[in-house]
């Protein structure tokens, strides 16, 4: 008995101990358009973001997913940006924020690299979505 526990006391502390998060939205998807569904979808399942870097993992094909739903991220206001992508890693101002997405965030380069750039007007509407990818 006393095995079992130590090996859980094990599991959980070396399971925890890894430096991403499962980022899930915080949106209702009954308040998002239907073209927003399938995004919803797949960052409650394949979105995560670093404890303690501005960097957030995808376990998909990013580029083909910011393809693939453009009707969707072009209707989205600031506050539905935010709880589907989580807080942005950086918020250059009032109306401008960027999710920082690599293959891998425990690498320290920041080669190969992609941005997802919010613009909006001050009331919150959307004004541009921009990607962005850096090879350094």
């Amino acid at each position: 008995m006393s095995r079992l526990i130590l090996c859980m006391l094990i599991f959980v502390m070396f399971g925890s101990c890894s430096p991403m998060k499962r980022q899930k939205p915080t949106i209702n998807p009954v308040d998002l358009r239907a073209d927003c569904i399938n995004v919803f979808n797949i960052l409650s399942k394949h979105w995560y973001k670093h404890k303690s870097k501005e960097c957030h993992e995808v376990s998909f094909h990013y580029w083909n997913f910011c393809f693939n739903n453009k009707e969707c991220l072009k209707y989205l206001s600031k506050g539905q940006v935010i709880q589907l992508f989580g807080q942005p890693d950086i918020v250059l101002d009032d109306i401008n924020i960027e999710y920082i997405i690599k293959k891998s965030c425990k690498e320290e380069s920041m080669l190969y690299y992609y941005k997802l750039c919010f613009t909006f007007q001050k009331s919150g509407n959307l004004v541009e979505v921009l990607e962005v990818v850096s090879i350094e």
